[in-house]
C-alpha cells in the first residue's frame, strides 16, 4: 500500500486541479451568457432615440471643441450588439487574475479626465420616475449618448428629457469605488459594462465613462450586500433599479462619472 501512495497523491491531486479548472470554465461559460443576454436587451435610448443619436455633426463643429478627443467610429466600439463579443469573451479569464493580484484595496477608476464635459452641462431638469414601468437600458444605449457627447459637445436633448431622472433598470457587474468592509455592504459602486469587464484588467486598463456608471443607494434603501471574498476573485452581476441621471458629476471621494444612478433595489444574478 505504502508503495502506491505517492501514485494515489498524484492521481488525487489531477483530479482535483481537473476539478477546479472544470468549475472556473463552467463559471465562464454561465458569465458568458449573461454577458450575450446583456447584449440582446432591449434598451429605451436605442430604440427611441437612435435617429437623434445618429445625426451628424455641423459641419462647423465637425472638429469637437473643448479638448474632447474624437471617438472611434461605433463599430469600433462594439454599438452593434453581438459585433465583438468573441473578441472581449476571449480574456475572460483575465479577470479572476486581475482581480487577485491587484488585492482588496486597489479601486477601479474610469478612463480619463471628464473636466472638459462640464462645459457641457452639470444640472438639468429631472423628470418623475414612474417605478411602475422603468425603461429598460444597456451600456450600447449609454454608449450612443457618450459618443454624441463627444461628436456634438453637447447633451442629446431628446434623451435628456425624457430620461434624466427617470427610472430605469439596467444590468452589470460590481466594482468597487473604495475598500469594501467585511460585510460586504456597499452603499456606492461602479456598475460596470460586464463586456468591457471580461475583456481584461479594468484595474490596468479603466472602462470609458460610458461603460462605468455610479452607483448610491437611496436613502432608506437596503446597501447592496455581496460576498467580498467573490468581490476581488470572481464577478458579481447584478440588475439595479434606480434613477438615472446624467452630466458630468465628482464626489468627495474623487469620483467622476457622467452617468449617475440612485438605487432603490437589486438584485444578484444567479449563475
Amino acid at each position: 500500500m505504502k508503495k502506491h501512495l505517492p501514485t494515489i497523491a498524484v492521481g488525487a491531486v489531477v483530479i482535483i486541479v481537473a476539478a477546479v479548472i472544470g468549475w472556473r470554465y463552467y463559471q465562464y461559460l454561465q458569465f458568458r451568457e449573461t454577458v450575450k443576454e446583456e447584449l440582446a436587451k432591449p434598451d429605451e435610448i436605442t430604440r427611441k432615440f437612435s435617429k437623434e443619436l445618429a445625426a451628424p455633426p455641423p459641419e462647423a463643429a465637425s472638429a469637437p471643441t473643448g479638448g474632447l478627443t474624437v471617438p472611434q467610429p461605433a463599430a469600433a466600439q462594439g454599438l452593434d450588439g453581438q459585433a465583438g463579443l468573441k473578441e472581449t469573451t476571449d480574456g475572460a479569464f483575465q479577470v479572476k487574475k486581475s482581480y487577485t493580484e491587484h488585492g482588496r484595496q486597489v479601486i477601479v477608476k474610469n478612463a480619463g479626465n471628464a473636466a472638459e464635459y462640464k462645459k457641457a452641462g452639470t444640472k438639468f431638469a429631472l423628470v418623475e420616475p414612474n417605478w411602475e414601468a422603468p425603461y429598460n437600458l444597456s451600456y450600447q444605449g449609454l454608449r450612443k449618448v457618450n459618443l454624441y457627447l463627444r461628436l456634438h459637445d453637447k447633451w442629446p436633448t431628446e434623451v435628456l428629457e425624457q430620461l434624466n431622472g427617470a427610472a430605469v433598470t439596467i444590468s452589470g457587474v460590481v466594482m468597487p469605488t473604495g475598500p469594501v468592509g467585511s460585510d460586504g455592504k456597499m452603499i456606492d459602486f461602479w456598475l460596470a459594462n460586464p463586456v468591457v469587464v471580461m475583456a481584461g484588467c479594468v484595474f490596468c486598463n479603466p472602462p470609458t465613462f460610458a461603460d462605468l456608471i455610479h452607483v448610491e443607494a437611496m436613502s432608506g434603501a437596503k446597501p447592496l450586500t455581496v460576498n467580498r471574498e467573490q468581490l476581488y476573485t470572481d464577478t458579481i452581476p447584478v440588475t439595479v433599479t434606480g434613477r438615472l441621471t446624467f452630466g458630468y458629476k465628482k464626489t468627495v471621494d474623487g469620483v467622476e462619472s457622467l452617468f449617475q444612478l440612485d438605487m432603490r433595489d437589486w438584485s444578484i444574478i444567479e449563475r
